[in-house]
């Protein structure tokens, strides 16, 4: 390892320890804090999922693990330093683990503290605390440690309880995919909107996107149909799907998926679908 990969680990270890950074929000970074606290929330689940292969977790994991770097957002040095061995993320160039890296990292300093004394604002105690910190933040971006929960409120139980548990929403889907669409149809209904619920919304239907279109993209005519009598809150809910983020974008890159064989789609586009998908 040398001293650029060092500095990569060193702005990787940043990365992870804003994961929990509340920013003000701009048009330029909104998407980017909304893909990058999903990609981190979802980690922490698509290893759980037991109703996808393990093949498909692995892709999942790896796609996640993509946006929450690219989201940060990082140089693509940092973007591709490091992968999955197994359950273990390792900076790839040398195998080293990123668990043995930060622990070392962090040993370093609270070891030889007086040496930084100049330079460090935080006694050895605090090092170790950020340690612990920032290697529960590196075992939830893992799969390690226990799934993340949303909390629910009032009128959300149902879409908060699919976001929650990944294989729930996959069964019900699996059994019968309008159960699926009337828990959407029934939040549009309501239209009481706040931040939390909108963000429970968002979360839903782009866990539809990764989790179920990821893999059979034409599922999306499913959709199309079952709202076709209702085609407000079809267009409502396509770009959401197709604007929020651009996760779907990256599937149909990956899977050179071409937009302009789903004319149904293609029909609920806004003016921003229409000019990202469509310029």
């Amino acid at each position: 390892m040398d001293v650029y990969d060092e500095l990569i680990l060193y702005y990787l270890l940043f990365t992870i320890n804003s994961t929990l950074t509340i920013r003000p929000t701009n048009a330029y970074n909104a998407m980017n804090d909304r893909m990058k606290s999903y990609s981190f929330f979802q980690m922490s689940h698509c290893s759980a999922a037991s109703r996808i292969s393990e093949e498909q977790q692995h892709q999942l994991r790896d796609f996640f693990f993509f946006f929450y770097l690219y989201a940060h957002p990082v140089n693509e040095d940092t973007l591709y330093a490091c992968s999955f061995r197994e359950q273990r993320l390792v900076h790839t160039k040398s195998n080293i683990s990123l668990e043995q890296y930060f622990s070392a990292f962090h040993d370093h300093y609270s070891e030889h503290c007086d040496q930084y004394r100049d330079d460090l604002i935080i006694n050895p105690d605090d090092i170790q605390a950020s340690k612990h910190l920032t290697l529960e933040l590196l075992r939830i971006l893992e799969g390690k440690s226990s799934p993340l929960h949303m909390p629910s409120e009032e009128g959300l139980e149902a879409v908060v309880e699919l976001i929650n548990n990944v294989d729930l929403m996959l069964q019900l889907y699996e059994d019968n995919p309008s159960a699926l669409f009337e828990i959407m149809r029934d939040f549009l209904v309501e239209d009481h909107s706040t931040l939390y619920r909108d963000h429970c919304f968002t979360t839903l239907l782009q866990n539809y996107v990764c989790y179920i279109l990821h893999f059979k993209f034409d599922e999306i005519h499913t959709l199309v149909d079952y709202f076709s009598s209702t085609p407000t809150w079809c267009g409502i809910i396509i770009n959401k799907m197709f604007t929020d983020t651009i996760f779907i974008q990256r599937i149909m890159r990956l899977k050179q998926i071409d937009i302009n064989t789903y004319p149904n789609v293609i029909a609920h586009f806004g003016e921003e679908a229409r000019s990202i998908y469509l310029s």
